[in-house]
């Protein structure tokens, strides 16, 4: 499962992280994207794990990225609306490719 980061002070969670159900199947939530990856990795795990780890690699350290780059700009002008649409930007891209 990718890691995607939200910090603290961020004025609510993503919408795909807040949402949804599993017993009701929805494209809009994170958790059906990931249980979709992980259906398609279980039907030939041999075949798959390589390519999900080298995605949740760069998904991670894009999202880790991310991360230090609001650490620093966040000390020198705190900006709470900023940061929530950068890290529902980041969950946006992670759910995108997770699902696609």
């Amino acid at each position: 499962m990718c890691v995607g980061i939200q910090p603290i002070g961020m004025t609510a969670a993503p919408r795909s992280y807040n949402s949804g159900w599993q017993g009701i199947f929805s494209r809009e939530t994170a958790y059906w994207a990931f249980r979709y990856v992980e259906n398609i990795a279980n039907l030939k795990f041999s075949m798959s794990i390589q390519d999900i780890k080298a995605k949740q690699k760069d998904l991670e350290g894009a999202s880790m990225q991310l991360q230090a780059n609001w650490d620093t700009a966040f000390q020198q002008k705190p900006d709470v609306t900023a940061l929530t649409q950068a890290f529902e930007q980041n969950a946006q891209v992670i759910d995108f490719t997770v699902g696609s």
